[in-house]
């Protein structure tokens, strides 16, 4: 629950952004919004990652390179979109991962998040510690 309280915070704070949007122009509260928006992001990321569902990637560009991944390198990214997808393709095809990251300022939300992306198999390195 910590961790809803903080997101909260956090919408509350910046909701005067999206007012022009439907989502906020809705007889719906803030509050219910809110929550009907984690609810849908939580029903999704558990469904992929607690339930880890097979990630692919069909390019044949990456199919190329995951020979030549499986021998080490290092590959450098922007936190974009859902970079921890990534990790679990590589780690399910056998290439050996370690991620470097800056922890979210919520302690609960740092332990979930590390929790989930150690599940995949990957190591990871807290460059705050």
């Amino acid at each position: 629950m910590a961790f809803f309280l903080w997101k909260f915070k956090v919408v509350k704070k910046n909701h005067h952004h999206f007012k022009s949007s439907q989502l906020w122009t809705s007889s719906k509260s803030t509050v219910q919004i809110y929550f009907a928006l984690c609810t849908h992001i939580i029903r999704h990321f558990f469904f992929l990652l607690v339930k880890k569902q097979p990630i692919t990637i069909n390019t044949p560009r990456a199919q190329k390179l995951l020979p030549e991944l499986k021998h080490g390198g290092i590959i450098l990214t922007a936190h974009l979109g859902y970079w921890e997808w990534m990790g679990a393709y590589l780690t399910q095809n056998k290439v050996p991962l370690v991620a470097s990251y800056l922890p979210p300022t919520n302690k609960l939300a740092h332990k979930t998040i590390k929790h989930l992306r150690n599940r995949w198999g990957y190591q990871t390195i807290n460059l705050h510690s």
